[in-house]
């Protein structure tokens, strides 16, 4: 009994302190998912509270939410999601959702107002669960700037194009001068059109480091320090592509891919530096562009 007891007020102490980093944590912290060939990333703003932007892939055989994106959010004493963002309905972004939507609260759903009303099935599964569960289905049009958490600005717009790829929802957050841009699965003309943002910290690389995206003005002016490509291992696409990767590099980008570093995790302090950990070790630290030491 006294071992029961024991070990049950232990328990409450492991997730005591996890919750209480979560909700005491002053920096800004950024999770790039390993869930393969598609998208997963966890946005946690000062104070607790957490983003979710696409939950990778679900086929017959396979859920990226159940096997790692609940798990992972499970781990990191994610009990609510203050909104699930859906970049566009590709089965490797959406395809995780409804397990998501079944295991957590979720105060809201972003989606592009293009995609609804919703013809894709897993959208239209996802929409419909949303609703189940008294979520908020909010899809956008226009491009929005506001602010979520002390210091915390975001940006969200929608792309602009002929295909799928080019409407996903595209998200900056900055935190002082630290920021992080996310793309979804625009390409390259798409990109262009992002440059009045200005530079970005961490840019996720749109469309898995396909050939036709990381346009070479785009990255003159975006700036990025580091670059995370989401890709499966040996994927049939053949992601990211050899173009993609030089033209990160040539933009002096330190290049993080999930299907060889693994899960990504990027913090932003309040006094201006980023710092870097991958499932193969440190990935890095520094400043952000505009508070680099003279």
């Amino acid at each position: 009994m006294h071992r029961l007891l024991a070990a049950f007020w232990l328990l409450v102490a492991l997730v005591g302190c996890r919750l209480y980093g979560r909700y005491a944590d002053s920096r800004l912290l950024i999770t790039f998912m390993d869930v393969g060939q598609g998208d997963a990333t966890l946005i946690r703003l000062p104070g607790g509270q957490s983003f979710l932007i696409d939950a990778g892939l679900r086929t017959r055989r396979l859920d990226m939410g159940k096997r790692v994106v609940v798990p992972v959010l499970a781990g990191e004493g994610v009990l609510k999601l203050e909104a699930a963002i859906l970049t566009h309905p590709d089965a490797d972004h959406v395809g995780g959702l409804v397990e998501v939507l079944s295991s957590l609260k979720v105060g809201a759903l972003w989606l592009p107002r293009y995609f609804l009303p919703a013809h894709k099935p897993l959208l239209t599964e996802t929409i419909a669960r949303a609703r189940e569960r008294g979520v908020s289905v909010l899809p956008w049009v226009a491009p929005t700037r506001f602010t979520l958490a002390p210091g915390v600005r975001w940006w969200v717009g929608v792309g602009s194009g002929g295909s799928d790829n080019d409407r996903s929802l595209l998200v900056r957050v900055a935190f002082g001068p630290c920021a992080a841009l996310f793309t979804g699965d625009i390409g390259a003309d798409s990109e262009r059109v992002l440059a009045h943002l200005g530079d970005s910290t961490v840019l996720k690389v749109s469309h898995h480091g396909s050939r036709f995206s990381s346009d070479a003005v785009f990255l003159q002016h975006m700036r990025p320090q580091i670059a995370v490509i989401s890709s499966g291992t040996h994927n049939r696409y053949g992601h990211p592509h050899s173009d993609a990767l030089e033209r990160l590099r040539r933009a002096g980008s330190e290049v993080l891919r999930t299907d060889f570093h693994g899960r990504v995790d990027i913090a932003f302090d309040r006094e201006g530096r980023f710092y870097c950990q991958s499932a193969l070790g440190s990935c890095g630290s520094g400043y952000c562009s505009d508070s680099r030491p003279n």
